[in-house]
């Protein structure tokens, strides 16, 4: 007798309906039976009523592995088996699937049982007094629960085909009836055997069978390369039909056009809404690039947030542009999702065959990079690609590596720029700086990583470093007795956006045993664009409620708006180094530095000037009326051990004259 191993790659999850209309597969169709308690009974066979199988031929073997085969894939369980009943009334194993030991005396346990009634459905063995402590329960295979039917020939129960599963399980009222349609399946094929007569209908049963095995292989091959969220190719598929269209393209001269587009802030929703909203948005947009394109493009969801889409029809760049431009704004559109109003818009890059790349794995890397400068440009923006993209990429890579191996090496540090008063020239607080040390180039500043800090890995992980320093710089201060003011830590848009910001940087207060009062948080305008303001709203609120002061960096750059100002609980605003630099000889950025002292003073907000690096610079502001400033004029950024030496010198000038240079 050969047991054969069930294929372990075999889909299991595979929603087949079973067509069978065989006779004795209507007798089967009421529910699933309590555990352990048959249906009904049947009718017993007589003294020595068997079927002559008990030494099968091989075509026979062949046909009942087949059956089993059929029974443990629509059953989706691991183990079937078929027992039949010899000359002396005794089952024994005729044929069987994924059972890989000699179960033969210990079977018939749970096929004895099975004969009793047409059915039998145990969803769990271990917790029935009459199969716990069977060897295939408590051992190889570990059987925890099983469904089996007689086979009934001429009214007689000649055998019974049984599957099992190594996990408890009730098996559904169709999966039973699907068994026993099985099961009479086998029955004809045994009465075949013991009559030559129903040759006919078993050919018949048998090409169903083989209806349901290509079904089965059609299915398979969808799942293997369709994406099962969203229903279109997955990047294995799609990949591979890239090659395809460029074989063709190739084949005809022509031209072809291929898009990467990133859902924008799909992470932030995951974060804020949950992942079944985020599988909302990304199903939404599926669809709506499918309904965007021609029958003859195709698209793809070749990342998490990410898809792309091959265009066929297209001649020049151009066109190429007013397609994907469309798609975009279809994207753009609101999405309901569980309650809330979201968006599925999408930043794009695009490249263009043959002018950007020849085969498929560049054009493709090409692309993402495009789609990569897009994002870092503005979100929802299109960029086509050009070979100075590459040189960008590449350095960012260089520069992602580098970051990467200063934060495993511990070679990221703050530096402290101070804050004067510019009426007193007295200390008001610092401004914390990021610094790394290069191997070979030195100390660096975050101008070597441009973009990194917005990356949701390592800008998240570079924050959260900082702010460990910070606050362990802060109580060394402390311990000394030193009146250091507040010191303000940059936060990354990306941290802001995430739910669990707040509660970090407070943890990190508290395990240092610092008050929030000595806390600052400073944010770009930038933080306003895009999505998920819900999130920085609270993540800022929460800090401002437990006394860490917010201010907005790079104020009047052409992002922010009065509004933000009253909407989020900002309490100060940064003069740009830009203005600054300008103020002595441009009327416009004078004009607009007035305004701003203007507005913070009516708003009762904190004013602060940075970039200040001459006295002149220094004196202009003061007789403004900008109460403090920062910069080279006052102070280079200092490592944490020059800081009381500092401390203690302003003190001493700060009692002495209002400011000594």
């Amino acid at each position: 007798m050969l047991f054969l191993p069930k294929s372990s790659n075999r889909e299991r999850d595979l929603n087949l309906t079973c067509e069978l209309s065989l006779g004795e597969a209507q007798s089967y169709q009421e529910s699933v039976p309590r555990p352990g308690v048959p249906i009904s009974t049947c009718e017993s066979d007589g003294p020595g009523f068997h079927v002559g199988l008990d030494r099968p031929d091989a075509s026979a073997d062949r046909q009942l592995q087949f059956l089993c085969r059929i029974a443990g894939d629509m059953l989706a369980a691991p183990i079937a088996i078929v027992s039949l009943r010899d000359k002396s009334r005794q089952q024994r194993l005729a044929a069987g699937s994924g059972l890989d030991v000699d179960p033969t005396s210990h079977c018939s346990a749970f096929c004895n049982h099975v004969l009793l009634g047409p059915a039998l459905v145990v969803p769990d063995t271990r917790a029935d007094a009459r199969f716990a402590e069977n060897p295939l329960v408590i051992g190889p295979p570990f059987i925890r629960s099983f469904a089996g039917v007689p086979l009934v020939v001429e009214r007689r129960a000649v055998g019974t085909l049984c599957v099992f599963d190594r996990k408890p399980r009730r098996f559904s009222s169709r999966k039973l009836n699907e068994l026993c349609g099985i099961a009479s399946v086998v029955a004809s094929w045994l009465t075949l055997q013991k009559h030559s007569r129903a040759r006919d209908q078993l050919s018949k049963d048998r090409s169903r069978m083989l209806d349901l095995l290509a079904r089965q292989k059609r299915d398979i091959w969808a799942l293997a390369n369709h994406d099962t969220l969203t229903g279109i190719a997955n990047r294995a598929f799609f990949e591979s039909s890239l090659e395809r269209a460029l074989e063709t393209a190739r084949d005809h001269g022509s031209a072809l056009a291929l898009a990467v587009l990133d859902i924008d802030h799909l992470k932030d929703a995951n974060n804020t809404y949950g992942h079944r909203t985020g599988d909302a948005i990304l199903v939404e947009a599926a669809a709506r690039i499918r309904a965007s394109v021609c029958e003859s493009d195709f698209a793809g969801r070749i990342g998490g947030d990410k898809f792309g889409l091959i265009l066929h029809g297209v001649r020049t760049t151009n066109g190429a542009i007013d397609l994907i431009e469309s798609v975009q704004r279809r994207l753009a559109g609101p999405v309901a999702a569980h309650g809330a109003q979201l968006s599925c818009a999408a930043s794009a890059g695009l490249v263009m065959f043959p002018d950007h790349a020849n085969d498929s794995a560049e054009l493709l890397n090409n692309a993402e990079t495009a789609l990569y400068s897009a994002k870092e440009t503005a979100r929802g923006s299109l960029v086509v690609f050009n070979q100075d993209m590459r040189l960008k990429a590449m350095r960012r890579l260089v520069a992602e590596k580098d970051i990467r191996q200063a934060l495993d090496g511990d070679r990221i540090f703050p530096c402290y720029q101070p804050k004067i008063c510019s009426a007193t020239g007295e200390l008001i607080g610092f401004e914390a700086l990021m610094r790394w040390m290069h191997p070979e180039k030195g100390l660096q500043t975050p101008a070597s990583i441009e973009g990194i800090l917005d990356d949701p890995d390592l800008g998240v992980r570079l924050g959260d470093r900082m702010m460990a320093l910070v606050a362990r710089d802060m109580r060394n201060w402390l311990d000394l007795g030193l009146d250091f003011g507040r010191v303000f830590v940059n936060a990354s848009i990306t941290e802001l956006r995430r739910p669990t910001y707040a509660n970090q940087v407070l943890s990190h207060l508290m395990l240092s045993r610092i008050s929030p009062q000595c806390l600052g948080i400073e944010m770009t305008e930038t933080g306003f664009l895009g999505g998920n303001t819900e999130t920085l709203h609270s993540e800022l609120k929460k800090l401002s409620g437990a006394g860490v002061s917010i201010a907005l960096d790079d104020f009047g750059t052409g992002y922010g708006s009065l509004a933000h100002l009253l909407q989020f609980p900002i309490d100060c605003v940064k003069i740009d180094r830009s203005f600054i630099l300008r103020m002595e000889t441009d009327p416009e950025a004078d004009t607009i530095i007035n305004a701003m002292i203007g507005l913070a003073r009516s708003l009762d907000l904190d004013l602060v000037a940075e970039g200040v690096e001459t006295l002149a610079q220094f004196e202009l502001l003061r007789d403004k009326g900008c109460p403090a400033v920062q910069g080279f004029f006052v102070s280079r950024p200092l490592p944490a051990d020059a800081i009381p030496e500092l401390v203690g010198r302003f003190r001493c000038e700060a009692r002495s004259s209002a400011i000594s240079v």
